[in-house]
């Protein structure tokens, strides 16, 4: 889900950056001029950040976008959520930068292109536009992984979480036990815990709580609905209950969340 773009040249010396912290994960290419993050506190690999034109920034994070030129040719996409192998590759650096080819930077301001005018001027297909181009920065940001052949049986463990993730997102309101996820796509809890870590690398319980987040994530972003109402679509028991588990796994309360990402530009 892409919850905001700023493409194009800002005059950092007229409006700059702030010290704060995104909410959102971050993927930023710079076209153009002199700029980086920096970030508070320094990350361990800020150092690599100098020579690069390309970052990837996990959510949480605080920083500021310090420019060394006036007038900076960019573009910032921020999403709700990126790719597990993503979410590694920048998670364990603190912050994914890359120096980027002419070819690769002129793919991104393509993209960037399109999907501002979608951005803009939403339709049925945007959603799906938006997963595309999330795609492509992913590939962009991890080109250099060596690919690693699967196992034989790999399939065995796609096919049935891909199952148990499509049957939980359809009774999500319910908030299933992980036996009722089982039972539904005919494996044990014990095996589809198996499958899970092999094919994502955590349990299906902290695979099920990203699921709701983000569903309510979205209905915060994009309704009118009180907490209760998008606690009992997300499946929790009490608004209370839904603010606290917001709250573990965003750092923020629903309400300050709603705020801060509703009252931002949605598009720059």
């Amino acid at each position: 889900m892409l919850r905001s773009l700023a493409y194009g040249v800002r005059d950092f010396k007229a409006a700059p950056d702030t010290l704060c912290v995104r909410y959102n994960w971050i993927v930023l290419c710079l076209f153009d001029g002199s700029l980086q993050p920096r970030f508070d506190p320094p990350l361990p690999s800020s150092a690599e950040a100098g020579r690069a034109n390309f970052w990837v920034i996990p959510p949480q994070t605080r920083y500021v976008l310090d420019a060394r030129t006036r007038r900076c040719d960019r573009a910032v996409f921020h999403f709700a959520d990126v790719p597990e192998i993503l979410r590694h590759a920048a998670q364990a650096r603190g912050c994914l930068a890359k120096n980027l080819a002419p070819a690769q930077l002129a793919e991104i301001r393509a993209l960037a292109r399109a999907i501002d005018r979608e951005f803009r001027h939403p339709t049925l297909l945007s959603e799906l536009r938006y997963e595309e181009v999330l795609l492509r920065l992913t590939l962009i940001a991890l080109d250099h992984l060596a690919a690693k052949p699967l196992h034989p049986h790999s399939h065995v463990a796609r096919d049935r979480v891909e199952q148990a993730l499509t049957w939980y997102s359809a009774h999500l309101a319910e908030a299933p036990s992980l036996r009722a996820v089982a039972q539904n796509v005919h494996v044990s809890p014990t095996h589809l815990r198996r499958h899970f870590h092999a094919r994502l690398g955590r349990s299906p319980k902290a695979v099920f709580t990203k699921l709701r987040m983000q569903k309510a994530a979205k209905l915060l972003m994009s309704s009118r609905l009180t907490l209760d109402q998008i606690a009992e679509q997300c499946g929790f028991k009490s608004a209370p209950d839904f603010s606290r588990a917001f709250k573990r796994h965003f750092r923020v309360t629903p309400g300050s969340w709603r705020h801060k990402v509703n009252s931002a530009p949605r598009a720059a």
